[in-house]
């Protein structure tokens, strides 16, 4: 099931001015403080912002499988426009196995992911690829005036030699991205990984499959 948080789903929709303390949310796919899916259910874009919202001292993660985990969203879908503004993740403890931010878990193929004057203070840890101290990943990313503080921890299980787990992608703004534009964006955490790891961006080469396609 994909969407857990405070609101599993939202379409079309604002959020605004919420703060969430000492939760502690788990899910499989799309998990989030504030919202676990920013989604379309028409198949035309939409568009959803989360602004100025804080999630502090809480527990998010992925279980079994978990992707897209991010402190004050999970996943922003499919044709889906989503704006994070002006929001905070403070002291949590944000973990999946693939996609995992401090502000944004990951934007799908096709989505178009805006996140403007945000703040990570927390520590994102993926078990292999994708992670972020802003956004694990996204396809389409516009990110400005965010700062990261938080340490971020990539492909903590990855093992060298096995080709058939992704570990590509930790950075302190972003683990990785498509069509990208970063602006103003300072980086004060440790970003540890195995492969495409950077300060501010961790790779812009993110395969789907063993063979790089």
């Amino acid at each position: 099931m994909c969407g857990v948080g405070l609101f599993g789903h939202i379409t079309n929709s604002s959020i605004k001015n919420l703060t969430i303390e000492k939760a502690d949310i788990s899910g499989v796919a799309g998990v989030g403080g504030i919202a676990g899916c920013l989604m379309t259910v028409s198949g035309e874009r939409t568009f959803s912002s989360i602004i100025n919202c804080v999630v502090k001292d809480s527990k998010i993660e992925g279980i079994e499988d978990g992707f897209s985990i991010g402190g004050i969203a999970g996943i922003i879908d499919m044709y889906t426009h989503g704006a994070v503004i002006d929001c905070k993740s403070v002291g949590n403890e944000i973990k999946a196995m693939y996609n995992a931010g401090g502000i944004v878990g990951g934007g799908s193929v096709y989505s178009h992911t805006s996140i403007e004057m945000c703040t990570n203070e927390s520590t994102v840890t993926t078990s292999y690829a994708g992670a972020g101290g802003i956004i694990g990943v996204a396809d389409t990313i516009s990110v400005s005036a965010c700062s990261n503080s938080g340490e971020v921890n990539g492909a903590t299980q990855y093992i060298s030699g096995n080709s058939n787990l992704m570990a590509r992608g930790v950075g302190g703004i972003w683990g990785g991205a498509g069509v990208s534009n970063l602006t103003g964006c300072i980086n004060a955490g440790e970003a540890k990984g195995f492969e495409g790891v950077g300060g501010i961006v961790g790779s812009t080469r993110l395969a789907t499959s063993a063979d790089g396609g």
